[in-house]
């Protein structure tokens, strides 16, 4: 943990997490970190595009990243990047050797994919977003990597059968009650895209659907995955997921939101 999140933290734990102050010292670790790794044309534009009514994608370019990012004004998507590419919060994820696979469930815009591809130079990644409009943006961003990405519109879940979506951006969820029909795959399928029916990396934020796939036979799979950062959704799923880990024999640590599990 860098110099920025113990600030972050410790100010966290001393005045809680949806206090004005720490809100306020939040934004301003944004800013400092943004600053420092981007520089001030960076930090300008991207409070720019947080200020600023939906339009047209931006192109923005980062330090850590092989290639340009397109972000939406006025959207999650500046938070979401900041959190993700300029605060790294996937950064904790440090193995002994590089990974050659990797699946990107729930990727949004593929800014973590876009991040994973950057930082290791021969990782392949198959990546999953089931919202039409998050899939066009990530297409695009996704392109530049040429054969390194593949992006699936599909959704993860536990029985591959069609699920049905609802809501925009980091709100969008899979939900019987939703309008946009849209195919799912289970992790089983997708690792037969490997040639060794394996993954070295399995990310997940698909905002409450993990539950059900940890609850089916995960042992079909667990097997054949050697790493998995989740994001779970509220605290049943999260004992859930981590009960089922540890009947399995995993162990995990947690990071800010994320949990970072790993085979014993």
């Amino acid at each position: 943990m860098d110099f920025m999140e113990n600030i972050r933290q410790g100010v966290r734990n001393l005045v809680g997490w949806n206090s004005l102050p720490y809100r306020l010292a939040s934004a301003t670790l944004n800013n400092l970190s943004i600053l420092s790794k981007e520089g001030i044309g960076t930090l300008l534009t991207l409070n720019k595009l947080k200020r600023s009514p939906i339009s047209n994608p931006i192109s923005i370019e980062f330090r850590s990243l092989d290639h340009p990012l397109l972000l939406r004004p006025g959207t999650s998507d500046v938070s979401v990047v900041i959190n993700n590419v300029i605060r790294e919060e996937y950064g904790a994820f440090q193995p002994r050797h590089d990974p050659a696979t990797m699946i990107d469930a729930g990727a949004y815009i593929g800014d973590t994919s876009a991040y994973f591809l950057s930082r290791f130079p021969k990782l392949e990644c198959i990546a999953l977003e089931p919202n039409p409009e998050s899939f066009e943006l990530a297409s695009i961003n996704l392109a530049s990597y040429k054969d390194r990405a593949r992006l699936l519109p599909k959704a993860l879940s536990a029985t591959g059968e069609t699920v049905y979506f609802s809501g925009k951006e980091l709100g969008a969820r899979i939900d019987n009650s939703g309008k946009i029909e849209v195919e799912a795959i289970t992790i089983s399928k997708l690792l037969d895209f490997f040639p060794e029916k394996r993954v070295n990396i399995l990310k997940m934020d698909i905002e409450g659907a993990e539950d059900e796939i940890f609850k089916n036979k995960p042992e079909q799979w667990l097997n054949k995955v050697d790493n998995i950062i989740i994001e779970t959704h509220g605290p049943e799923i999260t004992k859930n997921v981590l009960s089922t880990l540890e009947e399995n024999g995993w162990s995990y640590r947690q990071v800010r939101g994320l949990y970072f599990c790993q085979p014993v």
